[in-house]
């Protein structure tokens, strides 16, 4: 009885389209029909046609509970979503819905699309919908261009303009194959997904934008008005607002140190590494948890520090070329002496 059954249901059904990457897999409920499982989930409540041609299904009139259907991702009914403030350090605020930053910004606030965050003297962590992780520096100005998220598919797409300044981002990568993660300035749009990378914003001398993009892992497409180029990981790329794109440019690599990570340290004390071919000067910076702590630029292949968090904290060592291009980061982790 069970084997006529399904044969049954696969005479009803016809062809069971083969699920991909872009789709997203619904179950048929009870007294579900094509007309509403668009209604309820596409942005397109008329799409029934279209879905039963995309699945196969010769009978749309009775689809059998327990079915799946196959409902592309670009079909689905995305909302607006929120990007929760995990950490943020110094002086940072917030202005809601496109107003100028006028509020404090704390930890555990949810910024809407069209809000503003302006770094000053501080810094700040947002994770968005689905645990992408955006990092401000000091004197940074972003706006949420858009926020959304579909917790059914986890697909999301999000959109920040970076007005000034410089961004770390660590991105989670899609199922969907459609870059779901943009950076926009006047001189380019990054399309990420997948990735870790960071990106800075600046004008030149003549008020044009220049968009330095420096990829550390996945795939970024940067992109203007007049072409398009996929950025390797490794590579760095300046655009000049107006002018074509340059060759990408390898970063440089992680500075080389002669320091056991286990080593125990004295207060205060002097990390050295070796100078670098290509570096005109180095970042220094220090985390703890999820904050950004400072970060220095420094000229000599060295830094003292006076103090340090009791708890464990990461300082990041980066070469930075002429051109303002940072390269990979020498990470070491430690912590202060416990006091006797």
């Amino acid at each position: 009885m069970k084997i006529l059954r399904l044969l049954l249901m696969l005479i009803l059904m016809g062809p069971v389209a083969q699920a991909n990457e872009l789709d997203w897999q619904y179950s048929v409920k009870k007294q579900d029909s094509l007309w509403s499982i668009c209604k309820r989930y596409v942005a397109d409540p008329l799409c029934w046609k279209k879905l039963a041609t995309y699945n196969q299904i010769t009978n749309p009139k009775y689809i059998p509970p327990g079915t799946v259907i196959n409902i592309p991702k670009a079909w689905l009914i995305i909302s607006d979503s929120s990007a929760l403030v995990i950490a943020e350090e110094g002086k940072v605020l917030l202005g809601l819905d496109g107003a100028e930053p006028d509020q404090l910004l704390e930890v555990g606030d949810k910024l809407q699309p069209n809000d503003t965050v302006v770094t000053y003297d501080g810094s700040a962590m947002v994770e968005f919908a689905d645990s992408s992780r955006l990092l401000l520096k000091a004197n940074t100005h972003v706006r949420m261009d858009m926020l959304k998220y579909d917790d059914r598919s986890g697909l999301a797409q999000s959109r920040i303009e970076l007005i000034k300044g410089r961004i770390n981002n660590l991105i989670e990568k899609q199922r969907s194959g459609e870059a779901s993660y943009q950076v926009i300035t006047p001189a380019a749009v990054a399309a990420v997904r997948g990735t870790e990378f960071r990106i800075a914003h600046r004008s030149d001398a003549d008020g044009k934008s220049v968009m330095i993009t420096e990829l550390l892992e996945g795939g970024v497409e940067i992109s203007s008005d007049n072409e398009a180029l996929l950025l390797k990981a490794g590579q760095a790329l300046v655009v000049h607002e107006g002018q074509p794109f340059p060759e990408p440019v390898e970063l440089l690599p992680r500075p080389t140190m002669d320091l056991n990570s286990a080593q125990s340290v004295q207060l205060p004390v002097q990390f050295n590494w070796h100078a670098m071919a290509g570096a005109e000067k180095y970042r220094v910076s220090l985390y703890l948890n999820e904050s950004l702590i400072w970060e220095k630029s420094v000229d000599s292949s060295a830094i003292e520090l006076t103090q340090l968090p009791t708890e464990n904290a990461m300082l990041m060592i980066r070469g930075v070329d002429p051109l303002g291009i940072e390269g990979r980061d020498r990470r070491i982790l430690l912590s202060a002496p416990a006091e006797q």
